[in-house]
């Protein structure tokens, strides 16, 4: 299950637009931009970004559940063998 952070939502909606601004710039160098970017934001607006990497972390975590229901049982414990069980070693 994989999740963003504000800051990697809020890169991934304006990586293109600074790519695009920018195409002489490699890959770290656009990444300083963006971090840039995400410092320069008003708390308002960050907001919006937290809000939403939240509910993509929700969704995820939803489908992570529906994919593989036994990873949500409350008791993960192995059940107990019967007491006339043979002993493999």
């Amino acid at each position: 299950m994989t999740g963003n952070n504000p800051c990697m939502t809020f890169a991934n909606h304006h990586r293109q637009a600074v790519i695009e601004a920018n195409p002489e710039l490699g890959m770290s160098k656009t990444a300083v931009i963006l971090g840039a970017m995400w410092r320069e934001l008003s708390e308002d607006s960050k907001d919006t970004y937290r809000k939403e990497a939240q509910d993509e972390f929700d969704k995820a975590k939803l489908e992570a559940r529906k994919a593989c229901p036994a990873t949500t049982r409350k008791n993960k414990t192995k059940p107990k063998r019967p007491k006339d069980a043979p002993n493999v070693s």
